[in-house]
């Protein structure tokens, strides 16, 4: 019987919820019973992991069903300030993308546009950078490619020497693409094939990446479609066909166990007070109607905190958490990098590549494929 539970459960993830808002979070503190609020020892959760990308998907379901030295389960707690999506509800058309996007610019106290929309564009006078907002972070507008990076970048001094030590980094990289799904891409041979033809004598190598190569259930059991080729990867795969975190790791850290809150806008965070080592997190609503019913932030305690909101996000966080209390580098905020620094054009091809997906030809029919 409990085998057809999982089942039934492993099948209805494609429309079903992992989250709940934050007001059910809310709510959820103010029935707590116990410890007086304030007291040292009255954390709400053990773990807290702000964001819902990688780095925080990845910690979410390794931590997620284990246990402290005493042998209690641990608490673990995922807040996403971005909505939880199911295949269907993301941009299919140019028009749509207007009320699915939010943006800053260099002197605005505050985002504008959707606060929760799905694509946070961020200008300034260097770079124009796009991240995601939403449960699963980035896997949700990217093609998912996995590649593992050279040897040597992990030898670089800026890491710690634990991680230039470690020679398992390449035997975990495998573990992980196998759970996230990541599978060379051979289905859609117009646009390789072109690009192999491009490379000419040069090294070519197919990439993996974590779209579904024909229906069925994922490394987490949850069933996917095969994907269509409709190439709309960077605006959210409305088929079920692309393998994102909130259908693999995060999915499994719910069933561990964790809880998750979408619509959550991490402020900053304090050292708690008293004599219990942990944590305040100061938040409120990410949608700003609401969060002009609610103006006064939440709070919410955890005795360890796991920042993984993004290059952009956490140092956010950080900075605004700065005091005489938590100081923190000189150096926080400096020395961004892009993901891409070079960008490379072809045009006047002998033969049709399909890289583009054009919204008059129905999904089914484009045949572009994966596209980032």
């Amino acid at each position: 019987m409990q085998a057809d539970v999982q089942e039934s459960e492993e099948k209805a993830r494609a429309t079903a919820w992992l989250s709940h808002g934050l007001e059910t979070l809310v709510a959820k503190l103010q029935r707590k019973s116990g410890a007086p609020a304030g007291h040292p020892h009255d954390f709400d959760f053990d773990v807290i992991i702000v964001g819902s990308g990688y780095g925080a998907a990845v910690a979410a379901a390794e931590l997620a069903g284990c246990t402290d030295a005493k042998g209690n389960s641990i608490k673990v707690c995922v807040l996403e300030r971005g909505k939880e999506y199911l295949a269907g509800m993301f941009p299919s058309r140019m028009a749509d993308l207007a009320g699915h996007v939010r943006f800053a610019t260099p002197r605005a106290r505050k985002p504008k546009g959707v606060r929760d929309g799905l694509f946070d564009v961020r200008t300034s006078g260097d770079a124009v950078a796009v991240v995601a907002n939403g449960l699963g972070g980035g896997s949700l507008i990217n093609a998912g490619v996995m590649a593992m990076p050279h040897a040597a970048v992990f030898q670089e001094a800026r890491w710690p020497q634990a991680i230039r030590q470690d020679c398992t980094l390449p035997k975990l990289a495998a573990r992980l693409r196998t759970r996230l799904g990541a599978k060379k891409v051979t289905e859609w041979s117009s646009k390789t094939g072109v690009v192999q033809e491009l490379a000419g004598s040069q090294a070519f190598k197919l990439a993996r990446v974590t779209v579904a190569h024909a229906t069925g259930p994922n490394a987490a059991g949850v069933s996917l479609d095969e994907c269509m080729a409709c190439g709309d990867c960077a605006t959210g795969c409305n088929h079920n066909a692309k393998d994102s975190l909130d259908l693999n790791l995060l999915y499994q850290a719910k069933l561990a166990g964790a809880e998750i809150f979408t619509g959550t806008t991490v402020l900053r965070v304090e050292r708690a007070e008293g004599v219990g080592s942990g944590w305040v997190l100061h938040l409120n609503h990410t949608d700003e109607h609401l969060r002009v019913r609610q103006p006064a932030p939440f709070q919410v305690r955890a005795r360890r905190v796991i920042l993984a909101a993004g290059t952009l996000g956490s140092t956010e966080i950080l900075m605004r958490s700065q005091t005489d209390k938590l100081k923190l580098s000189t150096q926080l905020g400096r020395k961004f990098s892009a993901n891409g620094d070079m960008i490379a054009v072809g045009h006047d091809l002998n033969q049709p590549v399909k890289a583009v997906a054009d919204e008059a030809e129905p999904p089914a029919q484009r045949g572009v494929g994966p596209t980032i």
